[in-house]
């Protein structure tokens, strides 16, 4: 049995509001930045270079959205688990591949979790715990993460 991510607008909008805080720290430090070294390097006064330093300000977070959004596309487009009669695969790849493999006799539980905002957008994620630790696979359709781990607790 095989799941993979089948809403992947709703898996980025949902995933894009944790990275929103964090362009807003990067506008302020590049807004300070920018504000300080503009007046410097052009040797205007900063009412003049005003526009000048909020152009600059914007372009970091927007361009580090904008690397995330991609991020997110190609993982929402290559994530899967794979569940056979004596393995579970897991394999997301973004900028990042993440691909394991354990067998089911190291397998000791799956389980579905849903947060509020999850069930929102109707996403779910599924933790597969083994021996070693604990794998998290994110994104998938409530339905289906529910039926891999019906079958896994059929299977084990």
């Amino acid at each position: 049995m095989k799941i993979s991510i089948n809403k992947p607008f709703l898996f980025i909008c949902k995933n894009l509001l944790h990275f929103i805080p964090r362009s807003l720290i990067f506008f302020f430090i590049a807004f300070i930045i920018s504000s300080i070294l503009i007046p410097i390097v052009t040797l205007v006064y900063l009412q003049d270079s005003i526009g000048l330093v909020m152009l600059f300000s914007l372009i970091g977070p927007l361009v580090y959205l904008a690397i995330q959004t991609v991020d997110l596309y190609l993982l929402s487009k290559s994530t899967y688990v794979e569940l056979d009669d004596d393995k579970i695969s897991v394999y997301a790849s973004g900028f990042k591949t993440v691909n394991v493999t354990f067998k089911l006799s190291d397998v000791q539980a799956v389980n579905v979790t849903q947060v509020f905002m999850d069930k929102i957008f109707g996403l779910s994620m599924l933790h597969i715990r083994q021996i070693s630790g604990l794998t998290q696979a994110y994104g998938f359709n409530i339905e289906d993460a529910r039926k891999v781990a019906s079958r896994f607790s059929k299977i084990a």
